[in-house]
């Protein structure tokens, strides 16, 4: 065994977790992160094939990478989708319709089941070939 968690009435109450020699460790909560339908290569084709390069920046040869912030909602849904490094030209509008626009994800839990709200950060690289 390599951790005990104890609840009431369903709630979370306390727990421990062991070394798989039987020693104790410090307990920590049971996280999954959020994820892709299909996994991180769906998501890349996701991209590849839905991204639109704006007309603006193909003609100004704007190159670079746009940061995103979102949101990944317990129903795995997208929200607050925010601009944290754009390069200008539309492609700061289109890197949010783009995330705007995904499908739900799987939500990141807590404790094995719990679904939570999960912060996310997402670099979306705009080249010119």
């Amino acid at each position: 065994m390599k951790r005990i968690e104890r609840y009431e009435k369903g709630t979370f109450v306390s727990g421990e977790c062991f070394q798989e020699d039987g020693s104790p460790r410090p307990f920590t909560r049971f996280q999954q992160a959020p994820q892709y339908p299909g996994g991180e290569q769906a998501l890349f084709n996701y991209i590849s094939t839905n991204l639109q390069y704006p007309p603006k920046a193909r003609k100004r040869n704007i190159q670079g990478r746009v940061v995103l912030t979102f949101v990944l909602n317990k129903d795995g849904s997208v929200s607050d989708v925010q601009v944290v490094k754009g390069i200008g030209g539309g492609c700061d509008e289109e890197a949010v319709r783009l995330v705007s626009e995904m499908p739900r994800w799987q939500p990141g839990l807590i404790d094995d089941d719990r679904p939570v709200k999960v912060g996310y950060t997402l670099p979306l690289r705009f080249r010119l070939d």
